[in-house]
């Protein structure tokens, strides 16, 4: 394992200038808005290669920064698949693509939707085999409910065939009800991607860059992403750096992974 045990930060010329010490596992930076959270992620990422900073130096990058808050893309399955299977890009490719770049200053790099992550998943599985299949369609749903059942219970995703167009019909059960997955609202679209993209991601990388993952989401929905963020990195002994507003930070179970900025 890669993990970060500290950072030497100077933001702003001298602004914001100290060591920051990280644990295993969640480190949660709260602050007000303007003390730097957003940067001190971007600078962990820039500095990712620098040896003196990591536990084993790996030779690879093992880094994933993501911005759920950048995220809220609703596209449809067959316009997904259409353009994976025109470019030839597969999961690998294009989230190794995307993860590599730097941080800008503002704003970090989109993440895959449930719908792109659905298409990817599934075309690989169809690559290893003779043709589209509903059953590899099922595989994937399997295991995107198994993800989501570990913090939401009424919440489900259901595969259907569609035979005119050979393609995998994907909605989701809401406390009973069927909703289309382009209809699913902005936060729980992104709640829902960022649980999905950690879970694929969960053997490529040591590293865990989030930042403001409760942004769209209520207090309800907010408090399950972090005991699913909490459960993750104790799960697959993965380190996550997660800035955030949230209230969540000021409860017992989290208080002893949080750090201040400001």
């Amino acid at each position: 394992m890669a993990f970060l045990n500290s950072k030497e930060v100077n933001l702003f010329n001298g602004i914001f200038r100290g060591i920051i010490e990280f644990k295993d596992g969640l480190n949660l930076i709260s602050g007000e808005n303007g003390t730097c959270k957003t940067y001190l992620l971007r600078e962990i990422k820039s500095a990712e290669t620098e040896p003196h900073n990591r536990r084993r130096q790996t030779g690879s990058e093992k880094v994933y920064a993501i911005s759920p808050k950048r995220n809220s893309a609703r596209t449809a399955i067959q316009q997904v698949l259409r353009q994976i299977r025109s470019n030839d890009h597969n999961f690998r490719e294009r989230s190794e693509r995307e993860i590599s770049r730097t941080i800008e200053d503002t704003t970090f790099q989109d993440f895959f939707s449930i719908t792109e992550l659905f298409s990817i998943q599934y075309d690989e599985l169809c690559k290893k085999g003779e043709k589209p299949n509903p059953d590899y369609a099922q595989d994937v749903i399997n295991d995107f409910n198994m993800v989501i059942s570990k913090v939401f219970a009424d919440y489900k995703f259901e595969c259907s065939w569609d035979a005119d167009s050979g393609n995998p019909k994907v909605e989701m059960i809401k406390n009973g009800t069927k909703v289309p997955l382009d209809k699913v609202s902005c936060g729980e679209q992104e709640m829902f991607s960022l649980m999905l993209n950690l879970h694929v991601n969960r053997e490529k990388y040591d590293l865990f860059l989030i930042d403001e993952p409760e942004v769209h989401l209520n207090w309800n929905l907010e408090e399950k992403v972090f005991h699913y963020l909490l459960d993750f990195a104790t799960e697959y002994r993965r380190q996550l750096i997660v800035t955030t507003h949230s209230r969540n930070v000021l409860k017992e179970e989290f208080l002893t992974c949080t750090q201040c900025m400001g």
